[in-house]
């Protein structure tokens, strides 16, 4: 994928800070702005139970996909993995 299109910022205010990537940087400014002039604390809020929403849904996922990573390791297609990476070479995947 290409990010070029792609830019983060950084707008500060009150010791917050909001990270924003947008693909039409000619409304970064713009947005912003809105956001730091607005409600910081319904903002900030609203960050808090949104990530507590995404810290749970991650925890209910966590066992399974680290048991699940553990088993793809053992794989043919991780060890092709390792050596096209080790002989700087696109991987050959099988599926096995």
């Amino acid at each position: 994928m290409d990010y070029s299109a792609y830019r983060t910022i950084e707008a500060k205010r009150d010791g917050n800070v909001l990270l924003l990537t947008l693909n039409r940087p000619e409304k970064l400014n713009a947005v912003t702005h809105r956001l730091a002039d607005g409600p910081i604390l319904a903002i900030k809020w609203t960050k808090v139970s949104v990530n507590k929403l995404l810290k749970a849904a991650a925890n209910l996922v966590l066992e399974a996909s680290l048991a699940l990573e553990a088993r793809t390791f053992a794989t043919e297609d991780h060890r092709e993995a390792v050596r096209a990476f080790v002989e700087k070479r696109p991987p050959r995947f099988s599926g096995r």
